[in-house]
């Protein structure tokens, strides 16, 4: 709720969007914010997910909290899992037996583009090369 806000707003998405290759924004057709369910919340969750089904290209993206700061758990970071919010300027520090990672406004706004995009794009080529092939499936799903 009141804890949270989306730190990009819709056109820069769009603009991110815009940015991408030719043909990876083909066929989106839909971009929700949206707030987690108290479950999902519990549970945690990204900064988004891609979901795909007939006709339906969906884009969800999940809020930040206000204090821009993320809990990663108990156990330390690899280098790598570190090194992949710190190329963002995210601060990683511990408190009271829990990980942390916190952003100034502009690299939270440039994490949460960035990275939810990138990962955006290793997904949906997959998808596009099999809409392209015609979906082979026997209809049982």
């Amino acid at each position: 709720g009141a804890n949270y806000y989306f730190p990009v707003s819709a056109e820069e998405i769009s603009a991110k969007l815009k940015d991408l290759p030719s043909g990876d924004q083909d066929g989106i057709t839909h971009i929700w914010l949206r707030r987690p369910s108290g479950k999902e919340a519990r549970r945690g969750h990204g900064l988004g997910e891609f979901i795909c089904g007939r006709g339906v290209h969906l884009i969800t993206l999940y809020p930040w909290r206000k204090d821009r700061r993320r809990c990663l758990g108990r156990n330390r970071l690899t280098g790598k899992e570190g090194n992949g919010f710190k190329r963002f300027g995210g601060r990683i520090y511990k408190q009271r037996g829990w990980w942390y990672v916190e952003f100034s406004e502009p690299d939270l706004k440039r994490y949460f583009l960035d990275t939810f995009f990138d990962v955006f794009r290793l997904l949906v080529e997959p998808i596009h090369n099999e809409v392209r092939q015609g979906y082979k499936g026997d209809g049982s799903e």
